[in-house]
């Protein structure tokens, strides 16, 4: 179980989704790739939803179930096919792209919060957590900086894709 402050302030989805999003752009522009990237960097949290109803059984297995780097990629493998068949995407790009935004929320989740995570279950059992900050008063600070920042690069990145889809939103029918 994390600590007090770990909760509130440990990577947000906004990273998550992000971060890979952003990486991957580097090498597409491929807009599949780059929603695949954005989901996959934030799936493994989907179990976040406990917390609503369930408050204990988040605290239990919220780390432990969804963050595990061979999850990210048995996930991978299979929405990958799907994704072949349904959208034409190449089989082992979705693969890469997949388990490289599901394996980097994991690696930012150890070096962000105090909450342990099994990131190499079930290959090693042991639980890691290696937070970059350990005063609240930095760690709220470098949150909100890196998401802040994560937010405008990805304005940057994506301008065109932006001003394309606002002229095109914009256009009056006659």
């Amino acid at each position: 179980m994390p600590n007090s402050y770990s909760l509130l302030f440990m990577a947000s989805p906004v990273w998550h989704a992000l971060l890979p999003t952003l990486i991957v752009r580097v090498f597409t522009k491929d807009i599949r790739y780059l929603i695949l990237a954005f989901f996959a960097g934030a799936a493994p949290d989907i179990d976040g939803v406990f917390i609503l109803f369930r408050p204990d059984l988040y605290y239990t297995f919220h780390h432990e179930l969804l963050h595990p780097i061979l999850v990210g990629v048995f996930f991978a493998l299979i929405i990958s096919f799907i994704l072949k068949k349904k959208f034409k995407m190449r089989y082992w790009a979705s693969v890469a792209v997949f388990s490289f935004s599901w394996a980097l929320h994991a690696i930012t989740d150890v070096f962000t919060s105090s909450w342990y995570v099994r990131i190499f279950w079930p290959l090693i059992q042991d639980k890691f957590s290696f937070p970059a900050f350990s005063q609240i008063e930095y760690l709220i600070a470098l949150n909100l900086c890196i998401s802040l920042l994560l937010f405008i690069i990805s304005l940057w990145v994506f301008r065109k894709e932006i001003n394309h889809f606002v002229k095109g939103f914009s256009r009056k029918k006659k």
